[in-house]
């Protein structure tokens, strides 16, 4: 357990909401505890609770961020509109921070007790009513300056005239000294608590010794685990790799694509550091030439964009443009060339990747090794069939998006179609991606019984 990054993330709790501004976002102290429970949460179901709230409250954060962003470019007069999301998203944020926070002291706790560190868990009770009394207070007087424009529009009443604005003011100022000093007691409160914890040596190897004894020691279970990560990561690189290509700029670039393949493979890079580097090497050389190739073209692209004609589309006044200048022709063939060299890192990172995942299918996917007969022989053969099958299946397409990737590119200005054949080949690749990695996890599953 990550203590300082567990601290770190209730720092972003800890300042008041100004109007319907979160100065310190939420999903990022989410994010933080997140990473800083990665450890106890492989054995303590407590804590997985927690992970799921947390989890939660990152997607709930960024939709309030998103949402009040979009509301205010869409209509900044309308200002019902921050009201109810301000009121909703308030009181559902503290709502799972709360539970959050419940949830994780009370699973530290409980470690606490079964170690025999009572210590741990002297001052559960204080944190957690700390906690409540916090985060209640923190909505109720992020909400109430909101209330007084809503009162303001029922217009002056005759017999004596509100000042909302003053009113509004008052109970600003009220807020951000109340919650800025209150929140201030709450995190140092907190923050000696869970460095009270950290500093428990008996408590951090009964931590560790659980740690190792009955997860990290089992390489299995451990791959089992990171494949859900691997498997997201992965999949959502296959998307990028997709062109979406308008007016000459790829808005799905191939770099982002390199990025959460290269990520991916760290996930598994500790249990097969020898197998697993030389693609990790060649997935660092996709990022970069899919980075310059996506910048340079981009640059051609915006500045040949005064060619555009109304009436004819851009591979059509563009591409005569690059015909009759022989500079721009060159340049053309240039990025071509290195747009050409990009696809094949790209199928060389797949290629690489599945040459990887060939041995783990091989060695981790098959009926449970306890039983010992021919049927079991003949399921796990069954089993590792289907799953090379389709890693051959996902090798071929992704060398063949490549092909078509490269040969829409070149062509791009005489053959566009070609364009919505690769989009239509990355889908199908990003279904097979997805299909291989849910079938590998349940192949594990079915080998080694996991509950």
């Amino acid at each position: 357990m990550n203590v300082s990054l567990i601290i770190w993330g209730l720092f972003f709790f800890l300042n008041p909401l100004i109007s319907v501004v979160d100065p310190l976002p939420d999903f990022i102290g989410a994010i933080l505890i997140l990473c800083g429970i990665s450890r106890i949460v492989k054995f303590d179901e407590r804590s997985k609770s927690a992970r799921g709230i947390f989890l939660t409250l990152v997607y709930v954060s960024i939709l309030r961020t998103v949402s009040l962003l979009l509301g205010f470019i869409i209509d900044k007069s309308e200002f019902s509109w921050y009201l109810v999301l301000s009121f909703v998203f308030g009181i559902l944020e503290a709502v799972l921070t709360i539970w959050g926070v419940l949830k994780l002291v009370g699973s530290i706790s409980y470690q606490g007790m079964r170690s025999g560190c009572l210590e741990v868990s002297a001052k559960e009770s204080y944190i957690k009513g700390l906690t409540v009394t916090f985060f209640v207070l923190r909505t109720i007087m992020a909400i109430l300056p909101q209330l007084t424009y809503l009162s303001s529009d029922f217009g002056e009443v005759k017999t004596f005239e509100i000042n909302w604005d003053f009113i509004n003011k008052v109970l600003m100022g009220m807020n951000i000294v109340v919650i800025l000093l209150f929140g201030l007691f709450w995190f140092i409160s907190i923050a000696k608590y869970f460095k009270a914890v950290g500093r428990n040596e008996p408590f951090g190897l009964y931590l560790n010794d659980r740690y190792e004894n009955e997860y990290h020691s089992n390489n299995a279970l451990v791959l089992f685990d990171r494949l859900k990560t691997v498997s997201a990561l992965f999949c959502v690189g296959i998307a990028f790799s997709a062109a979406l290509r308008l007016d000459g700029i790829d808005y799905l670039p191939d770099f982002i694509c390199a990025a959460f393949l290269l990520w991916a493979l760290t996930g598994i890079y500790k249990l097969y550091k020898k197998e697993v580097k030389p693609v990790l090497i060649v997935s660092c050389l996709y990022i970069v030439f899919s980075a310059a190739e996506w910048i340079i073209s981009t640059w051609f692209s915006l500045s040949n964009y005064n060619m555009l004609s109304e009436t004819a589309p851009y591979s059509e006044s563009v591409g005569w443009e690059v015909q009759r200048n022989i500079d721009l022709y060159y340049i053309f063939i240039g990025i071509c060339i290195l747009y050409i060299i990009k696809e094949i890192f790209f199928a060389a990172t797949v290629f690489l990747s599945c040459k990887n995942l060939r041995k783990i299918v091989k060695v981790h996917t098959g009926a449970i090794s306890e039983l010992r007969s021919e049927r079991t022989a003949a399921k796990t053969a069954e089993i590792q069939k289907v799953q090379q099958r389709n890693i051959t299946v996902f090798i071929v397409l992704s060398a063949l998006s490549a092909v078509i990737s490269s040969a829409a590119f070149v062509l791009q200005f005489s053959v566009p179609i070609l364009w919505g054949i690769d989009l239509c080949v990355s889908i199908v690749l990003f279904v097979v991606a997805k299909v291989f990695f849910d079938r590998l996890r349940s192949g594990i599953e079915y080998k080694y019984f996991f509950n």
